[in-house]
């Protein structure tokens, strides 16, 4: 057990060197009013964590990076510097400068661990500590658009990567527990993840004709059924706002008929350099992961409206964790994805 956690603890120290500037830039520079708007239902949330009529659904429900952000705040940790989001907006009051440092740091710390989970899950695979491929996976996170706009940023997405991270994990290492922490931190931090979880482990799982009696991955997918349950019951009973977000019509008719086309190119495609880069090759070492992939994107595309783009990046720790951990030329077997 001390092996793992030393490991994971040096990796943590290695993102952190790499990508401290990032956290600086995040909150020296950021502007929640020109982008990243949730905040200011998130910050709410930071000074009242467990109120679920403080703000909207789904926001309300994505208690643990505000819970995290709110202990931070009770802790004392703040870094009291003149900021971009102070200084041009006069009725920005001190207590939300500490609300958005705290959500910042809570995702950034999310980040980092998520990174270092990688690092050793990748490395233990192969056996090794090759530097190399801790500056290759540094380059995939590091050079993505969500990083810096997203991800370290005062919203929830730091701790979706976590969850995906987790989950990804999980099903690679055919471990219940483990892909059960990462439904549950998604669950409170980003849902949407689930649309491509539960996608990739039905169509993977069906296109499989060898490990069709394999049951583990309908058995995740049953248990991400479980959570939406858990999320709709949880909406329907003690949140209110967005209602009609639980509308299937509603949603396919937000992303056919009320998006906007230049945006929506640019978020959602043009934007997404990396992860097609990292896509070419994985798919180039395994074609089974194709179809499952890209219909997980599809279903993600048809519900998800202009923030496409964002939710797409999710899947992106799965995406880098396949890439370095299959070997196989002719594709990936179904016993390293569950």
């Amino acid at each position: 057990m001390k092996q793992p956690l030393r490991l994971i603890c040096k990796y943590s120290l290695i993102v952190l060197l790499f990508s401290y500037g990032l956290f600086y830039i995040s909150y020296k520079y950021g502007q929640p009013s020109l982008a990243n708007r949730d905040f200011f239902r998130y910050e709410k949330m930071v000074d009242t964590p467990l109120n679920l009529s403080i703000t909207k659904a789904p926001f309300v429900l994505r208690q643990i990076p505000t819970s995290f952000a709110f202990l931070i705040k009770k802790a004392g940790i703040y870094y009291p510097n003149a900021i971009a989001y102070h200084e041009f907006n006069e009725e920005v009051t001190l207590d939300s400068q500490v609300n958005l440092f705290s959500l910042i740091l809570s995702n950034y710390l999310a980040f980092v661990l998520s990174i270092a989970l990688i690092l050793y899950h990748v490395l233990s695979k192969n056996n090794l500590d090759d530097p190399n491929i801790v500056l290759a996976i540094l380059a995939y996170f590091l050079g993505y658009f969500m990083t810096p706009t997203n991800i370290i940023a005062p919203l929830t997405q730091g701790w979706g990567w976590l969850a995906c991270c987790i989950i990804t994990i999980g099903m690679a290492n055919r471990q219940y527990l483990t892909t059960i922490v990462g439904i549950f931190i998604a669950l409170f931090s980003r849902e949407t993840l689930f649309i491509f979880f539960m996608v990739f482990t039905l169509v993977f799982w069906l296109r499989n004709t060898n490990g069709r009696k394999d049951l583990f991955l309908p058995k995740v997918a049953l248990l991400i059924l479980f959570a939406l349950i858990a999320l709709f019951s949880l909406r329907l009973l003690f949140t209110h706002g967005n209602e009609n977000q639980l509308s299937l019509i509603y949603l396919l008719k937000q992303t056919f008929y009320k998006i906007n086309p230049g945006d929506y190119l640019f978020q959602t495609f043009l934007c997404q350099g990396v992860l097609i880069y990292a896509l070419f090759h994985l798919f180039r070492k395994s074609k089974e992961l194709l179809v499952p992939y890209i219909s997980s994107i599809i279903a993600i595309l048809l519900i998800s409206g202009s923030g496409a783009g964002r939710i797409i990046g999710e899947s992106f720790p799965f995406v880098i964790i396949m890439l370095f951990t299959t070997r196989r030329p002719s594709g990936l077997s179904y016993a390293q994805i569950g």
